[in-house]
C-alpha cells in the first residue's frame, strides 16, 4: 500500500480502538482519540505528519500523481476527517457543560488554523506569504469568520435537533435548516468566503445588466 492508503488506515484503527477502550475500559482513552484528530487537522495545515514521515523512512512509497493535486486532496481529505472525529466526540460523549468547551475550543483550533493557512491549502503554497498587509489581514479576517458561522450554524442545529427530539416534535426542523447546514459544512470545510465572493460577484453581474 501507499503511504496515503497506510495514513488512513493506521488513523481509523488508533480511531476505533481509542473508542473502544474509551467505551470499555475507561474513559480517559478519548484523549488520545483526540489527539489522532487534532493530529488530523493540525497535518492537514502544517503539512507535517510524523506517522507519514516514520512510513517514508520504512521505505513506503507515495501514490504517483499529481503533486498539486496529491497536495490539496490529502490536505482537505485530513481536515474534514479530523473535524468530523473532533465534533462527533465532543457532542455525545461528555455532558452538555463540557461538550460546550469541547466544542469552543475545537472552533477556535480550526478557524484559526484556516485563518493562517487557508490560502496556502487553496491556491499554491507560499502564496499568504507575497500578499500584501492588507490582503494578508482581509483573508484572514474572511476566513476566520467562514469557518466560525460554521461552527456556530452546525451547533445551533445540533442544538435544534436534539430539542425536537426531547419534545417529540420534529416538524421543527425544516427546509431551512437543511440550507442552514449546507451552509455550515461549507463553513466548516472553509469554502465559505469562496463560495460568498462568487454569488456576489454574480449578484454584482446581475444587477448591472438589470441597469
Amino acid at each position: 500500500m501507499t503511504v496515503e492508503r497506510w495514513i488512513r488506515l493506521i488513523a481509523g484503527v488508533f480511531i476505533l480502538a481509542s473508542l473502544a477502550l474509551g467505551v470499555w475500559v475507561n474513559k480517559w482513552w478519548l484523549l488520545f482519540t483526540t489527539f489522532v484528530g487534532l493530529n488530523l487537522v493540525q497535518s492537514s495545515f502544517t503539512n507535517w505528519c510524523l506517522m507519514e514521515i516514520l512510513l517514508k523512512k520504512a521505505g513506503v512509497k507515495c501514490a504517483p500523481c499529481d503533486e498539486k493535486q496529491k497536495f490539496e486532496g490529502e490536505r482537505l481529505m485530513r481536515v474534514v476527517a479530523g473535524i468530523l472525529v473532533l465534533v462527533a466526540l465532543a457532542l455525545p460523549v461528555f455532558s452538555n457543560q463540557t461538550a460546550n468547551y469541547v466544542y469552543l475550543i475545537v472552533a477556535v483550533f480550526v478557524s484559526l488554523l484556516y485563518a493562517l493557512f487557508a490560502v496556502d491549502i487553496f491556491t499554491e503554497p507560499g502564496t499568504f506569504k507575497g500578499l500584501s498587509t492588507s490582503k494578508k489581514i482581509r483573508e484572514i479576517t474572511f476566513h476566520l469568520a467562514g469557518s466560525a458561522i460554521g461552527f456556530a450554524l452546525l451547533y445551533y442545529l445540533i442544538r435544534k435537533a436534539q430539542f425536537s427530539i426531547y419534545v417529540k416534535n420534529y416538524n421543527l426542523i425544516n427546509i431551512t435548516d437543511v440550507l442552514l447546514l449546507l451552509v455550515s459544512f461549507i463553513g466548516i470545510s472553509g469554502y465559505l468566503p469562496y463560495v460568498a465572493g462568487v454569488l456576489s460577484n454574480k449578484l454584482a453581474g446581475l444587477l448591472g445588466k438589470t441597469k
